[in-house]
């Protein structure tokens, strides 16, 4: 009787011839696989084959690029014809820009100048080098200038004033126009007085907004008033102004107090609409384009109503351009109040301004009468 295990080998005829296929192609490639290595070539034989490509390949290009630059003639470098410049291995465009520029200079004294052509790098200067010929004596008539420096020559001088005694209550515009003045000066005077605007001592003629400080000086010892003519003035003014409110006058007003002319009227019309209306008298001081000893003369005069209604800005909801646009916000101090928004995800108080970093307490007290945190 055969045992179980033994049947596991008893194998068909057909089933042997398999088997032993199966050995002998593992036999086969078992062999191969630890021969194969052997079968390679040699590396420093392949690595030889390759260079040897290479510096044939290399030969080849050089020969190549010396022909073609036996082919090329040297040009002088002020020549106005853009097929030699093409030869040099500039587009045709490339070529125009080189020829203009050229131009524009008055010609290249030197190789080097060619440089300045923006479209010339220090490799294709090096390669174009050795094929530019250039006329030692030549010298160009103008020397380059630049755009700006065009403008200014061309621009027109403005004309010196040549000023005569006269009254500014009654100079005529032709007076004027052989005195000097510019237009813009003319229509300012007439302007001034025609909206009710009087001159009555030499320092009135200094606020009219086209008048600068140089023209000023020049022109102050020519100034005459008639006195009869002013005392008569003064005397019918129809309104006394003792003390205007800041946020609620207008221009016009503004004008009637001495020291405040059109243009000092309108900086400080101008700076209220900035601000959301004046909290204080003090932030006239604020105006740059106002001097100080010109400032002290008239402050006393104006006066800020208590509890005024300033306009404000939510911290909030109002956008980054929004406090971009007020006086008293920068970028640094915008962006500081947004990080922190943005972190604590809301402004719950005021008070949290002080917990703002990096912002200094002065600032806070500053811009707290324009904000506010809408429930």
């Amino acid at each position: 009787m055969k045992t179980p295990w033994k049947e596991l080998f008893l194998l068909f005829k057909e089933e042997r011839k398999q088997l032993l296929y199966f050995a002998i192609l593992l036999v086969i490639f078992m062999s191969a696989r630890w021969t194969i290595s052997y079968w390679q070539p040699v590396d420093s034989w392949f690595l030889s084959s390759v260079n040897l490509e290479l510096k044939k390949a290399k030969k080849k290009e050089q020969a190549q690029t010396n022909y073609r630059l036996s082919k090329i003639t040297p040009i002088n470098i002020n020549t106005n014809d853009t097929i030699k410049w093409v030869q040099l291995g500039f587009s045709k465009r490339q070529s125009e820009i080189i020829i203009n520029f050229k131009n524009l200079i008055g010609g290249f004294e030197s190789k080097v100048e060619l440089k300045k052509v923006f479209i010339i790098d220090e490799e294709k200067y090096s390669f174009v080098e050795p094929f530019l010929l250039v006329d030692e004596n030549f010298k160009r008539k103008k020397e380059f200038k630049t755009s700006k420096e065009k403008y200014n020559t061309q621009k027109i001088k403005k004309p010196k004033l040549n000023p005569v005694q006269f009254d500014p209550n009654v100079v005529s515009k032709n007076s004027m126009e052989e005195m000097g003045l510019s237009k813009r000066q003319i229509n300012n005077l007439i302007n001034y007085r025609k909206s009710g605007g009087k001159f009555y001592e030499k320092e009135d003629f200094a606020k009219l907004y086209a008048i600068n400080e140089t023209d000023y000086l020049l022109i102050e010892p020519f100034l005459v008033f008639d006195s009869s003519r002013t005392e008569i003035q003064k005397s019918n003014l129809i309104v006394t102004i003792d003390s205007l409110n800041l946020n609620s006058c207008d221009s016009s007003q503004l004008v009637k107090i001495k020291g405040i002319g059109p243009y000092y009227a309108r900086l400080i019309m101008d700076y209220g609409k900035r601000l959301g209306g004046y909290n204080s008298v003090n932030q006239l001081y604020e105006i740059n384009k106002i001097k100080n000893e010109n400032l002290i003369k008239f402050m006393n005069k104006l006066y800020v109503e208590p509890n005024f209604d300033l306009i404000k800005m939510d911290l909030n909801s109002d956008n980054f351009k929004g406090f971009m646009k007020h006086p008293y916000f920068d970028y640094y101090h915008t962006k500081k109040l947004f990080d922190y928004k943005n972190k604590n995800r809301k402004f719950t108080s005021l008070q949290d301004l002080k917990k703002v970093g990096f912002i200094d307490p002065d600032y806070v007290d500053k811009i707290t009468p324009y904000l506010k945190i809408e429930q």
